[in-house]
């Protein structure tokens, strides 16, 4: 199985619209076809972007909607406190806390529409796609085993 971190705005994606790629990456989570790792500073900022007032006009997000989907986050993804401090993406710090999370958590992907982080690529041997490339991926057949 495929250990995969999402990045907010796939979450936030994710959680405001049900017909785009992240919400579709959202599904085989819940499927149980990949596993999620994320850490603490990627729910926070999921609940802090969902809680702003555009936000949650816009969508009609509730607090008990964010409260929610945080517990959810944090009992069905694998948590993991990093222990490395990143200091790679210049125009956006926060883009390392991701990269942290990945590093710790051994993924094999970053799943992200940050362009930052897609514009590396890859990221100590982890590729970083956006949801869509990471949907063909998990469609690919399985040859190893």
């Amino acid at each position: 199985m495929l250990t995969v971190v999402l990045d907010t705005n796939i979450i936030v994606s994710a959680s405001i619209s049900r017909s785009d790629s992240p919400y579709q990456v959202v599904q085989a989570w819940r499927r149980r076809e990949i596993m999620v790792v994320l850490s603490r500073a990627i729910v926070e900022e999921v609940t802090e972007v969902l809680g702003r007032p555009y936000s949650r006009e816009k969508h009609h997000i509730t607090e008990a909607d964010i409260a929610t989907l945080r517990q959810s986050l944090e009992r069905q993804a694998m948590m993991v406190v990093p222990k490395v401090h990143l200091d790679v993406i210049e125009d956006d710090p926060d883009d390392d806390r991701v990269l942290e999370c990945a590093v710790e958590g051994g993924a094999d992907y970053l799943v992200t529409a940050d362009r930052h982080l897609l514009a590396l690529g890859r990221y100590r041997g982890i590729p970083i796609v956006n949801a869509k490339e990471f949907l063909a991926i998990l469609k690919q057949p399985k040859s190893q085993g």
